[in-house]
């Protein structure tokens, strides 16, 4: 199995981690192991995301709203 070294973890994430990995029944590095675990199961796919698509929506008539009309970010 290969092995993974980290430095530089700042004091407070380790102490975080030791809090996680006591409230889960686990060491630190079982915890870390779990975390990666889950995380890399969401990695995005080889062949990338699909395109998005946009669709013009026709709602008839002929008004044309302005962007403070639209989001309501008076003040911005």
């Amino acid at each position: 199995m290969s092995g993974i070294h980290l430095r530089n973890i700042p004091a407070g994430m380790v102490a975080l981690l030791k809090r996680r990995a006591t409230a889960h029944g686990r060491s630190p590095h079982g915890e870390i192991r779990m975390t990666l675990a889950r995380d890399a199961k969401v990695a995005p796919p080889r062949e990338g995301y699909p395109s998005i698509r946009l669709h013009q929506v026709e709602v008839g008539g002929s008004q044309c709203w302005s962007r403070e009309e639209t989001y309501g970010d008076k003040g911005r």
